[in-house]
C-alpha cells in the first residue's frame, strides 16, 4: 500500500485555465476467508485516478494493482484511459467509458466508486466497474437528443490477470435518438452486438413525460429484431423487456410504482442491466436478502411510497412482487412488504424502526420476518452515538430430515450496530449471529455444525479536510449478497485485519 502526496501552485506549473486532479484507494489486508490456509494471507489492493482537464479537453487514466504471496494472482496494469472532448452542443469520448441507453433494458456501462471487487473463484480484488472501450459521440441539435457508440464491453466476472482478449468478447454498436416536445421525450435506440462469429440486434422504444407538477411516467420496451424475431412479437420464445414508472407528487405525499416484464434478455455476458424494481434497504439484514432479478424470466411490480408528518417525522411503506416461469411448472413468486417509520423522540434524540416480511422461494424461504430499529443522539459537543439492532427469522424448507421434521427450527440473524463519533473520528462495532446451517458448517470438518456463530467486528475511521479518509477494521466479517446502486455483487467473509486510504486531490 502506497500513499501519494501531490501539490500543484500556480504560477506557471499548469497552463492557465488547466486542472490535475486524482484519487488513491489504498487497502491492505492481513486475514484471509475463515476456515482458510494461509489465515495470515497479506494482500494490498491500490487503485490510482488522474484526471487532466483544459478547457473543452479532458484526459484521464487509470492505474490498479494488486499483489499476494501467490504470483499467479498479482497484477500491475493501466486499466483505463481515456481522450475526453467537449465543444458547442456535442460530446466525444475515446478510450475507456461509461454509458446508458434508456434505463440499462439494453446497455448500462457503470462504475460503484470506492468498491472492491473480488471473487471467491479467482481471489483477485479489482476496481468495481463495467465500462465500453471504443468512442462515443452524443449531443444535442435543438430538440434532438442523439447518441452514437462502438466499444468493447468489460466482463468484470473476470479478473485483471486475464487479458483484454478474453475479458471483452462483446462488440457493441448502438445509435439512439430522442425528440424534445414541452415535457415529454419520445425516444428509440437500435444495438448491434458481436459476439465471437455471432451477433445479435436489439431495439428499444420509450416515453419520458412529466405531467404537470404531480406526475411524471416512463415507459420503456425492447426486444430482440431481425434474424426471424418479428417486431411486437412477446412469445415464449421471444427476446423482450418491459419497464415503466409512475411517480406522483402532493405536498407531505410521495408515491411511485414500478412494472417490469422480462424475457429471456440477459444479454450475453451480461452488459445490460434493467431496473430491477426491488427496494434496495440499507439494513444490514435485508440489503443481504435483496431479490437479484432473473432476467431469462421475470415479471412483477413495486409500490413505494413515504408521507412527511413533519420534517423529521416520516412514514415509509413497500410492497413487491416478483413472479419467474422457469418452465415444467417450476413457478417461484417473490413477495415483499415493507414499513419504517422515524420520528424525533426528545431532544437530540431520534428513533426509526421497520419491519419487513418476504417469501423467497429462490432462496427456499417460505417466510422471512425482519425487524429492528436505530436510536441516535447527538450531544451538545459535537459528539453523536447511534446504535442499530436488526433481528431476521428465516423458515428455510430445504433444511429437513428423512422423516421430514425441521433440521434447523427455524434460522435467526442478528446484527447489532454502534458508533461513537467526533468531529472527523469515528469509532464502530459490529455483531453479528446466525444459526443458519450455510453459515456455521465448518468447511473444514466431516460433522454439521448446528451451533450459533458470531462475527464480530472492530472500525476506526479518520477524515482529513473532507479529502483524505483513513479507516482500520480488524475481526470478523460476514459476507454474502450485497446491492449498491441497483448493482448487486457477493462479498466474501474475512477474518483479520483490514486499512483502507482514500484520497482526493
Amino acid at each position: 500500500m502506497f500513499v501519494l502526496v501531490a501539490s500543484l501552485s500556480s504560477g506557471g506549473v499548469l497552463p492557465a485555465g488547466a486542472q490535475l486532479s486524482g484519487s488513491l484507494l489504498a487497502e491492505a489486508q492481513v486475514g484471509n476467508i475463515p476456515y482458510l490456509d494461509p489465515a495470515d494471507l497479506t494482500t494490498t489492493y491500490t487503485q490510482l485516478n488522474l484526471r487532466y482537464r483544459q478547457q473543452q479537453l479532458a484526459v484521464s487514466v487509470r492505474a490498479e494493482q494488486f499483489y499476494s504471496r501467490f504470483e499467479n494472482r498479482n497484477y500491475t496494469e493501466l486499466t483505463q484511459y481515456a481522450l475526453r472532448y467537449r465543444g458547442d452542443g456535442f460530446r466525444v469520448r475515446l478510450g475507456h467509458y461509461y454509458d446508458l441507453i434508456g434505463r440499462g433494458l439494453l446497455l448500462r456501462a457503470y462504475e460503484i466508486p470506492g468498491t472492491v471487487l473480488e471473487s471467491q473463484a479467482s481471489r483477485v480484488r479489482q476496481g468495481f466497474y463495467r465500462d465500453l472501450f471504443g468512442f462515443a459521440l452524443d449531443g444535442r441539435w435543438k430538440r434532438l437528443r442523439y447518441k452514437v457508440l462502438r466499444g468493447t464491453t468489460l466482463d468484470n466476472t473476470l479478473p485483471p490477470t486475464l487479458d483484454d482478449d478474453v475479458r471483452r468478447n462483446d462488440l457493441v454498436s448502438a445509435v439512439e435518438l430522442s425528440y424534445q416536445h414541452g415535457p415529454a421525450e419520445l425516444g428509440g435506440a437500435f444495438l448491434r452486438n458481436n459476439f465471437r462469429d455471432d451477433f445479435q440486434e436489439y431495439a428499444t422504444v420509450y416515453l419520458n413525460a412529466q405531467l404537470g407538477s404531480r406526475w411524471s411516467v416512463y415507459g420503456e420496451v425492447a426486444q430482440e429484431v431481425g434474424r426471424g424475431h418479428p417486431l411486437l412479437d412477446f412469445g415464449e420464445e421471444q427476446a423482450f423487456a418491459g419497464y415503466g414508472s409512475v411517480n406522483f407528487f402532493a405536498g407531505p405525499l410521495s408515491l411511485s410504482a414500478e412494472y417490469k416484464h422480462y424475457k429471456n434478455f440477459s444479454l450475453s455476458t451480461g452488459f445490460n442491466d434493467p431496473p430491477a424494481v426491488i427496494k434496495q434497504h440499507t439494513y444490514l439484514t435485508l440489503n443481504r436478502s435483496t431479490h437479484v432479478p432473473f432476467l431469462f424470466d421475470e415479471a412483477g411490480f413495486q409500490v413505494d411510497g413515504f408521507y412527511l408528518f413533519s420534517p423529521k417525522k416520516r412514514l415509509t411503506l413497500n410492497v413487491a412482487q416478483t413472479k419467474n416461469d422457469l418452465g415444467g411448472g417450476l413457478d417461484f413468486t417473490y413477495r415483499e412488504l415493507f414499513l419504517e417509520y422515524s420520528t424525533p423522540v426528545a431532544g437530540a434524540l431520534s428513533a426509526k424502526v421497520f419491519a419487513d416480511y418476504a417469501q423467497d422461494p429462490f432462496k427456499q424461504e417460505d417466510h422471512r420476518y425482519t425487524g429492528g430499529f436505530t436510536g441516535a443522539y447527538v450531544f451538545e459537543n459535537t459528539l453523536a452515538v447511534s446504535a442499530t439492532l436488526e433481528h431476521q427469522w428465516i423458515e428455510r424448507d430445504a433444511f429437513r430430515l428423512e422423516d421430514g421434521t425441521p433440521f434447523v427450527e427455524g434460522l435467526h440473524n442478528t446484527v447489532v450496530r454502534g458508533s461513537v463519533s467526533k468531529g472527523d473520528l469515528r469509532l464502530g462495532f459490529v455483531l453479528e449471529a446466525t444459526t443458519d446451517p450455510l453459515q456455521t458448517d465448518r468447511p473444514d470438518t466431516v460433522p454439521i455444525e448446528t451451533d450459533r456463530r458470531f462475527f464480530t467486528g472492530v472500525s476506526l475511521g479518520y477524515a482529513y479536510q473532507n479529502r483524505h479518509y483513513v479507516s482500520l477494521f480488524g475481526g470478523t466479517r460476514r459476507g454474502g449478497p450485497a446491492c449498491t446502486g441497483g448493482i448487486c455483487y457477493e462479498v466474501l467473509d474475512f477474518s483479520g485485519f483490514e486499512a483502507r486510504f482514500t484520497s482526493k486531490f
